[in-house]
């Protein structure tokens, strides 16, 4: 393919040029736009229905960010570099394969592999999500219908297409050719044509994949050629590490991915910070030409240049404009901004903050299941702005509903509860839960509570060490002891009966307190596994005299010579396994060994498993031996830091880059930061719910020399509802947005006398205090919605210019219209019943009696508590009109 030139200004080209070399960037280009450009249609048949969600596609703004057009692009070069692999290794077997493909289609070879391109370009174009692709027929369907709208033959465009719908389905594939009368020869090309496109997208996966075991790629070269392990697994697999490093230099890669080989070796590059880049992403996905700045940047790897041996065209700059602002999220509340000032202002895992300070979180939820093994490492939780609503995703709404509620404060005592309880089931759980307790124990710390009068934490090691005890336990079943095996051929009742037996004696905590009783170490045992020494664990391990088995394990000395993979899986259920759950604590691990459901294969598997989390939890109780151990005085914070933790108000942070960023979780689009973020430099954006709450955050920001922006909750909804619009916000324009209502509100204060300030400033206090002194005394979201907007009124009110006389009575209208709180239904029922008893004169004497009593004759129009102290407050203010 020669050196071609592309018009800065794209022309229009007839169809007659689709399978041209100009044509194909040009169409090609088209079919990004209606597709892959596109957001996630929820009707695949947008395309065909000549329907856009939007027409400015090239935004900076990444719709489809593992399935779009970057992947597209790089998987429809990849058909092509495949291609000369494979003719390469099994020159005779392509070249027939593509002799018989050119004769049926009567195309030229260089027309027939840009076919193919369109194919591998458009098999994900019908996708409705990122997970499991299910719209294969979908996409075929969009690639015939492109292809035949520009000409191509419509046998061909349908018989080509289905190339995407069974790329990896062979046998349908075969059916479907038939069907068309197609004879042997003609349905093994397209079977090669088939491969091409399923080999393409399936190395692509190893930017998303975490794992990738090279045996899926040998299955699907045998299904075509005479694939020999020998002389081609090593091609091939090279061919798999430097697509790794291609995808990695584009920063295309989503996980950190390990490669299997062929002979089960492993590859993997080292995790770096640009591993992946929205910004990066969108220079090629946006360039006005995607599939040409692919090429380019492909070109630049001399391994993939000398397998494509095709020029890059001249085209227009990539996409150099500011990316949107669609920032990373994290919704917490102010409590974690002055605990921050003792970390060096670092969000941080809690497990990392207890390593480097000793310290914990003061609040936060802890028991939903993030920290219930060891091997948890706590690190933040994140979202995309750009997350939808009502669906299973994370997203603004449910960041701001669900993690920046203030959170009541633990007191000493309630951590002293919570610690005990936790400790005292710290070997039940085979101390699984063992970040919980050292949260509780730098909790407790933090409040001034001595750990040292904790008698119940004395014993502490002692029980950490028996319940490891018990994972060696598990690894000696993988090499010297074993069921015996005539148990395995006890009768039904019999079998059942031992069930019960296990469970009434070899239960977890009777086993932990035989071990001590004997005064055994099954560690030392480990690491000395002679017979003798076996014994004693399998004395142990009897039952009494009254049951009708006794005797259940035996040694056996020999190692185990033929391994093989069990596919009982016990080695992916570790961590049910570590908790001592279910089917997997003590007795019922202890009967399905004896019942030969596991053997020494399935603990050889789970050994590795084992072995890692132990190592883990010795790190973890290390940090308990030091709490315990270390003096540390209360946590001290200033008197304004203190007041983020008694007064906290919610807050999120935004997190603009990616590079620290690794997704969790695909269907909830849940992520997590992979090491600390510093407030001022790696988060600079902060926001909150209400002006005041912004104010406070400005003077956190200002008091700790942080330069942190300021932007409001609101903000954050605006350029996320910009994202679905064709002229989505860049962070500038948020930016100036909040910084331009401030610099309204600066204004008009700026110009007040120094005594009106002054005065001004003193009434705000009060307002203030008042406000935070009537938060303690409620619950209902109601009412503190309630005592949060009057606040805000009244402070503008107080600012106002008004005269001091409307001052004091708008003052006290906005507190008697606030506090609608006091319409409770127990209110307005007693009204109605006031009402209802009036005929009887019996409501008419209670209404009367409230008014000689100084009350209001109905019960809701009665002033609540707050209204009446605010107003009391609201007479001694000294409220100057602004001159």
């Amino acid at each position: 393919m020669g050196k071609s030139s592309l018009a800065q200004k794209k022309t229009t080209l007839y169809d007659a040029d689709l399978l041209s070399s100009k044509g194909w960037y040009y169409f090609s280009q088209l079919f990004l736009e209606a597709t892959y450009l596109q957001p996630f249609n929820p009707s695949s048949k947008g395309m065909q229905q000549g329907k856009r969600l939007k027409n400015t596609t090239k935004n900076g703004y990444i719709e489809r960010e593992i399935h779009g057009a970057m992947h597209a692009s790089r998987v429809a070069w990849s058909t092509v570099m495949l291609h000369r692999l494979c003719h390469q290794q099994y020159p005779e077997h392509v070249q027939n394969k593509i002799q018989a493909l050119m004769e049926f289609s009567n195309l030229s070879e260089e027309d027939l592999f840009c076919l193919i391109r369109y194919v591998g370009l458009g098999h994900d174009a019908a996708r409705e999500g990122e997970a499991e692709d299910r719209w294969e027929n979908e996409s075929a369907a969009c690639i015939e219908f492109f292809l035949q709208e520009h000409g191509l033959n419509p046998q061909l465009a349908a018989l080509f297409s289905r190339l995407a719908s069974f790329k990896d389905k062979p046998q349908e594939l075969a059916r479907y050719l038939a069907s068309h009368n197609l004879d042997e020869k003609i349905i093994a090309a397209f079977q090669y044509a088939r491969l091409l496109v399923s080999l393409a997208d399936c190395f692509d996966i190893i930017r998303c994949n975490g794992e990738f075991d090279f045996a899926f790629i040998e299955l699907k070269l045998t299904d075509v050629f005479p694939y020999s392990p020998d002389k081609d697994a090593c091609v091939f697999f090279d061919y798999a590490k430097q697509t790794l490093r291609l995808i990695k230099r584009q920063k295309d890669l989503y996980f950190p991915t390990r490669l299997i080989g062929p002979n089960k070796e492993s590859f993997c590059l080292k995790i770096g910070e640009d591993d992946y880049s929205l910004q990066e992403k969108a220079t090629l996905e946006h360039a006005d030409y995607a599939v040409a700045a692919m090429l380019k940047s492909i070109n630049q790897e001399p391994y993939f240049q000398q397998l494509l041996n095709t020029e890059t065209p001249e085209y227009a700059n990539p996409y150099a404009k500011e990316p949107v602002f669609n920032p990373f999220i994290h919704g917490t509340n102010s409590a974690s901004l002055a605990l921050m000032t003792q970390t060096d202002f670092k969000l941080m895992s809690a497990i990392e903050m207890l390593e480097q300070y000793g310290l914990a979180p003061l609040s936060g939820e802890l028991r939903k299941g993030g920290f219930s093994t060891a091997m948890a490492n706590g690190n933040p939780c994140f979202a995309k702005l750009n997350g939808k609503d009502n669906s299973s995703e994370y997203s603004l709404s449910k960041i701001i509903d669900n993690y920046t509620k203030p959170d009541q404060t633990q007191s000493g005592e309630e951590c002293l509860k919570v610690l005990r309880n936790y400790t005292a089931d710290a070997s039940k759980a085979l101390f699984s839960q063992i970040n919980i307790i050292n949260i509780y124990l730098a909790r407790t710390k933090q409040l001034g509570i001595n750990l040292g009068d904790i008698t119940e934490l004395h014993s502490l090691e002692k029980e950490f060490q028996k319940s490891l005890d018990v994972f060696y336990l598990y690894l000696l079943f993988a090499t010297h002891i074993v069921g015996k095996e005539d148990i395995k051929n006890l009768s039904f009742q019999d079998s059942h009966t031992l069930g019960y037996e296990l469970t009434a004696y070899l239960s977890l905590p009777r086993f932990l307190k035989k071990l001590e009783e004997a005064n055994l170490s099954i560690y030392e045992i480990y690491n000395n596994p002679t017979a003798e020494n076996c014994q004693k664990i399998i004395e142990l391990l009897t039952l009494p005299e009254r049951c009708k088995v006794q005797q259940l394990f035996e040694y056996v000395e020999e190692p185990l010579t033929q391994q093989r993979r069990s596919r009982r899986g016990l080695d992916t259920q570790w961590d049910y396994v570590v908790r001592n759950v279910s089917s997997w604590c003590l007795d019922s691990m202890l009967y399905q060994t004896l019942s030969g459901w596991y053997d020494r294969s399935d603990f050889q598997q789970l050994a590795p498993e084992l072995l890692r989390y132990i190592e883990i939890l010795k790190q973890r109780f290390s940090v308990t031996k030091r709490l315990l151990q270390d003096v540390q005085k209360p946590l001290k914070l200033s008197v304004a830091d203190t007041d983020l933790v008694e007064n906290p108000l919610p807050i999120i942070l935004c997190y603009e880059q990616s590079r620290y960023m690794r997704i969790i979780s695909m269907p909830h689009q849940e992520y997590r930061s992979q090491k600390s973020l510093k407030l001022g430099e790696d988060i600079q954006i902060i926001a909150t719910d209400t002006e005041i709450n912004m104010k406070r955050l400005k003077a956190y920001s200002d008091r700790h020399q942080l330069n942190l922006t300021v932007i409001s909750f609101a903000d954050l909804e605006r350029a996320r509802d910009s994202l679905r619009s064709e002229h989505p916000l860049c962070r500038q324009q948020v930016v100036q947005h909040t910084a331009s209502i401030a610099n309204t509100h600066n204004s008009g204060m700026k110009q007040q006398p120094l005594t009106a300030q002054s005065s001004s400033n003193t009434n705000v206090i009060a307002l203030n205090e008042f406000c935070a002194q009537q938060r303690t005394r409620l619950q209902h979201t109601a009412a503190l919605e309630s005592l949060t907007h009057f606040q805000e009124q009244a402070q503008q009110i107080i600012l106002s210019d008004r005269s001091a006389g409307e001052k004091k009575s708008q003052l006290k209208a906005c507190a008697h219209h606030e506090f609608e709180h006091r319409h409770y239904a127990p209110r307005l029922l007693a009204d109605a019943l006031m009402l209802i008893s009036s005929f009887a004169l019996i409501g008419l004497a209670v209404g009367v009696t409230r008014i000689l009593t100084g009350h209001s004759f109905f019960f809701s129009a009665e002033k609540t508590r707050r209204e009446t102290e605010f107003i009391k407050i609201a007479d001694a203010m000294e409220l100057n009109a602004k001159v």
